[in-house]
């Protein structure tokens, strides 16, 4: 399943309150139809694949995720994207929160802050996931 983040023009979905998401209202980003908000070239899901879109930065809060992975009585998930500090770091700890077995691939996610990335993966979303290689993921296939 593949997530995008995209807001509604004017931004009645984003909180003030939310310092991160207060970045990007300033920025007048990810405004649903806009460019920005569909999946970079040769990222995009393909055409059997689910998406949905998200409007936190958790792909768990308040999206069709949930949903998504009980209707297929999922409870493990294999997490990869942008950023390890943001979508990775806050789905890890929502959906360990509700009992999922999580995966991080860790050379499938990424920081603009490499230490901080570091530090995410091996000192703190480890206790919460297992930080696996895309070739370890593809051999428990």
């Amino acid at each position: 399943m593949f997530s995008r983040v995209e807001f509604r023009p004017g931004y009645p979905d984003a909180s003030c309150q939310n310092k991160q998401l207060s970045a990007i209202t300033k920025l007048n980003l990810a405004i649903a139809g806009t460019p920005g908000t569909e999946f970079y070239p040769g990222f995009q899901p393909e055409s059997n694949e689910i998406q949905f879109v998200k409007h936190r930065i958790s792909a768990a809060y308040n999206s069709e995720l949930l949903t998504l992975l009980d209707s297929r009585c999922i409870k493990t998930v294999v997490l990869a994207g942008l950023s390890t500090s943001g979508v990775i770091l806050s789905t890890t700890r929502q959906l360990a929160d509700m009992d999922f077995r999580i995966y991080i691939l860790q050379d499938a996610v990424i920081d603009s802050n490499s230490t901080v990335h570091d530090v995410l993966l091996h000192s703190v979303l480890s206790s919460q996931a297992n930080i696996i290689t895309v070739d370890a993921a593809k051999n428990m296939l």
